[in-house]
């Protein structure tokens, strides 16, 4: 099974339930499934999983993606995909989760 990555600025606001979504370039899963993560000894299980534009999460999102801003939003997904950058119109998929007992 293959885990979500996370960068270690949000391992903690995973754990206190302060992240609850993170949108990706690829689907991680369905809806009630159990998705290991590389925080130790953390799965959370997805609650929502769903095609959005990378735009939308941006500026409706962001702090459920653990940032305080869209400016900070962004910058975390050009730091993450520093060939294509932000696209406000590029199609990705976001996941709801909670971590899971």
């Amino acid at each position: 099974m293959t885990a979500i990555p996370f960068l270690p600025r949000f391992h903690e606001a995973i754990m206190i339930g302060v992240k609850t979504m993170t949108c990706r370039t690829k689907k991680y899963g369905e809806a009630g499934d159990i998705v290991h993560t590389n925080i130790r000894g953390v799965r959370i299980q997805l609650v929502d999983v769903r095609r959005v534009r990378l735009g939308d999460v941006a500026d409706n999102n962001f702090i459920d993606e653990g940032c305080e801003s869209r400016t900070e939003f962004v910058q975390v997904w050009e730091t993450i995909h520093p060939g294509r950058g932000f696209d406000p119109e590029q199609k990705v998929w976001l996941h709801v989760f909670r971590v899971a007992e």
